[in-house]
């Protein structure tokens, strides 16, 4: 679907699918949206009657950014709100831009194509509800920072003293930095690839400008923070301490199940443009097999979730397993890079640097045994130079 502006700038509307049955929240819930200078559109007032259902909404969700779904006992079972959820999922499926945001009003049951979704809970507390929909309703555009940047104190290790053969890699980041439809990116590729390298790198560029269109940058590895048979407490380790930076360490310390941290999570770091990068994400997924890639952690799963949906910022993760969870956005707001070995120019230039010394084809030889395995080329390196001097000759 087209997305069009009107003439405040502001792009699209706000699309309220709900049940008959719910219009005193919804009554209340619109008159609070206008009061937050967002437009809304809603059924019951401006679709066409006499149409059919379809054309009925295809025409409500035209040039529409948000379709909120009212989940209550009485609009899981309409055909009305089945129907216009559905319609907004193909839109998204068809690399459409129109985002769902589900808002739970009572204990109903959740309908299995939003169950993997993070929703505003408007059931004990209408404020706090409001509080979680207004932040996943703001704007999705980058914004340049107002102010100083808010720099947490970078926990990424094994970055490369000088970074080789991987500048088309550094520009394709910077595109996707500056793409407010890319929300999340994954890096996947096998140890020793160069994946933590790349992002220290694009990292010591970004503080170097300054932190272009941040203001909030937050990193975590659990790559050192934790192995795989510690994983869980890892993942809890982080949550609480994202959450005591993004603003709600109460949250953390809560009764509330890891979903709902995650969830919340998620919302507080869209609250602002900001830069998340979570790095060694594989301890907190399943390894080869039935689950591969599959995450471990629920808060992990719906603060990923919940970024991949909505995000002025960019979260950026790196792993040795696909993270499968996050398929269905893989097409649009959250691509995956699988990062490839060096190229023989590269690995070649790396081991010079080092210190080796040979003829071009031993060099040649050389990378193309290791197959350009970054880490290898440079752990042999520095081997040949200082218990060879440098004499490649000597590698076996």
């Amino acid at each position: 679907m087209a997305r069009q502006s009107d003439e405040s700038g502001q792009s699209g509307r706000v699309f309220i699918s709900h049940s008959g049955q719910d219009k005193p929240f919804v009554r209340r819930l619109v008159a609070d949206l206008h009061q937050a200078d967002l437009k809304v559109w809603i059924d019951e007032r401006e679709l066409k009657v006499g149409d059919s259902l379809v054309a009925n909404i295809e025409e409500g969700l035209k040039d529409t950014d948000y379709l909120v779904i009212v989940l209550s006992e009485h609009s899981v079972q309409s055909q009305w709100v089945r129907a216009e959820l559905n319609a907004a999922l193909m839109d998204q499926l068809s690399g459409g831009g129109t985002v769902v945001l589900p808002v739970r009003i009572d204990d109903c049951e959740i309908p299995p194509l939003l169950n993997s979704r993070v929703y505003a809970d408007f059931r004990s507390d209408y404020a706090a509800g409001l509080a979680q929909l207004l932040t996943a309703l703001a704007p999705t555009r980058r914004e340049p920072p107002s102010g100083p940047a808010e720099i947490a104190t970078t926990r990424l290790h094994h970055g490369a003293q000088r970074l080789f053969g991987r500048e088309s890699e550094l520009t394709e980041l910077d595109k996707v930095r500056d793409d407010p439809t890319k929300h999340l990116l994954t890096i996947v590729a096998f140890g020793g690839v160069g994946k933590t390298a790349l992002v220290i790198e694009w990292m010591a560029r970004q503080a170097a400008a300054d932190w272009p269109g941040y203001q909030r940058v937050f990193d975590w590895s659990f790559y050192s923070q934790g192995t795989r048979e510690q994983g869980a407490a890892s993942a809890d380790v982080f949550v609480a301490k994202a959450l005591d930076f993004f603003g709600d360490p109460q949250m953390s310390a809560s009764a509330a199940s890891p979903w709902d941290k995650g969830a919340r999570l998620a919302q507080l770091v869209a609250q602002r443009p900001t830069l998340l990068v979570l790095d060694g994400l594989e301890p907190l997924q399943h390894p080869p097999g039935p689950l591969a890639g599959k995450l471990k952690d629920p808060a992990l799963e719906a603060l990923l979730k919940g970024l991949a949906q909505q995000n002025p910022g960019l979260c950026v993760v790196t792993t040795r397993e696909r993270v499968t969870d996050l398929a269905p956005f893989h097409d649009t707001t959250a691509p995956e890079w699988v990062l490839e070995h060096l190229p023989t120019p590269a690995g070649v230039e790396l081991l010079k640097t080092l210190g080796v010394q040979g003829t071009d084809q031993e060099f040649q030889e050389l990378v193309e045994e290791v197959r350009g395995h970054a880490l290898t080329l440079d752990l042999l390196g520095q081997y040949l130079a200082r218990a060879h001097a440098g004499d490649i000759r000597k590698r076996d």
